[in-house]
């Protein structure tokens, strides 16, 4: 398999972003990306302009983001611009008969009251037909510890420091979600570079280049990129769709090489994505690029742990199957840095 790492929704000057596609693709190149998913706020002009292709060796897909007040949500992959309109069913069906990919943002978003930030969550979990959601979101789980001035200092001057991971109850609902269909997690930066003035000083929370230094996706693809666009867009969107992906905090440590899959007993590989019935030896292989705390998950809970850089399990019963890496902490306190999150692989009940 081949990994092509990038970053998912972003803003431009397009719509509220304060950086131009130009700075956008810099600070890509300053990170060492393939791809950048560009989602501004109910437009797609970037697209429009002729911006939609690669920038030097750095590939820049043109989506954009539906924002009704709450039920924010991510559609890539159509050059049919759709809105809010009759609600998140509605738009949520009109992106899947455009032939669009579609994610709900930021699921669990809580805001930051105390600094007149607002609650963009998801509230309609009636709704079918999306693609995925994000489940690790940089906005979200930065601004969850924002919660007084001294926070929001230490935030800005350590930013990482903030950072705990996806939220507990978005991985349940996740879970509970698949077990009924494939839904594909991503990871999101949702970054806007905005300048926020605090007394004299004048600050930017997150600068881009750093910001898409932090939540990657790394997709997994037969091929490896090829330089025609057409070619490589089709191949990033199908991996998206399929879940072939794992997501990543790359400001801890590069996660390029990191591997989850299963072996069939007639000797079969199932990748991240894949949804089988369950059958008795069935094998999960975790290989980390780097001795961590690996987590074998079924269904939310704990099956196996390891510390080391691979893990295996014979699967013993059906479930939603993923992986969890855990990175100890430089600074020496006793928690762990939460570092990859792979999408599942799912062992169905039998139809009797």
């Amino acid at each position: 398999m081949y990994e092509a790492v990038g970053v998912i929704h972003l803003h431009s000057t397009f719509s509220d972003g304060t950086a131009d596609i130009g700075e956008i693709m810099t600070a890509a190149s300053q990170n060492h990306l393939d791809f950048v998913v560009l989602t501004d706020h109910d437009t797609l002009r970037a697209l429009e302009f002729g911006y939609e292709g690669y920038h030097d060796r750095i590939m820049l897909l043109c989506g954009y983001e539906i924002t009704p007040e709450k039920d924010h949500y991510l559609v890539l992959g159509t050059d049919k611009l759709i809105n809010s309109d009759g609600g998140p069913q509605v738009f949520v069906t009109a992106v899947r008969y455009a032939g669009g990919l579609g994610f709900i943002a930021h699921p669990d978003h809580v805001g930051v009251p105390r600094f007149g930030v607002g609650c963009y969550n998801w509230t309609h979990w009636e709704v079918d037909g999306f693609t995925g959601i994000g489940i690790w979101d940089l906005m979200t789980d930065w601004q969850e510890r924002v919660t007084g001035i001294w926070q929001g200092i230490k935030g800005v001057l350590n930013p990482l420091g903030h950072i705990r991971g996806p939220r507990t109850v978005t991985l349940k609902r996740w879970d509970e979600m698949n077990l009924k269909r494939r839904v594909v997690g991503i990871g999101e930066i949702d970054n806007h570079g905005k300048h926020h003035g605090f007394l004299f000083i004048r600050l930017t929370i997150f600068p881009y280049r750093f910001a898409m230094g932090t939540v990657h996706n790394h997709l997994l693809l037969e091929k490896p990129l090829s330089g025609d666009f057409k070619r490589d867009k089709r191949a990033l969107l199908d991996a998206l769709r399929l879940g072939r992906l794992y997501i990543s905090m790359e400001a801890f440590g590069s996660a390029k090489g990191f591997r989850f899959w299963g072996e069939l007993s007639d000797g079969k590989s199932l990748s991240m994505g894949d949804r089988v019935e369950f059958s008795e030896g069935v094998a999960f292989r975790i290989e980390s690029p780097r001795e961590a705390k690996i987590r074998l998950l079924c269904s939310g809970i704990v099956v196996k742990e390891a510390v080391g850089s691979r893990l295996e399990y014979e699967a013993g019963s059906p479930g939603v199957y993923r992986a969890e890496v855990y990175l100890p902490s430089e600074s020496g306190k006793n928690r762990s840095l939460p570092w990859v999150f792979s999408n599942p692989i799912v062992l169905m009940e039998g139809q009797g």
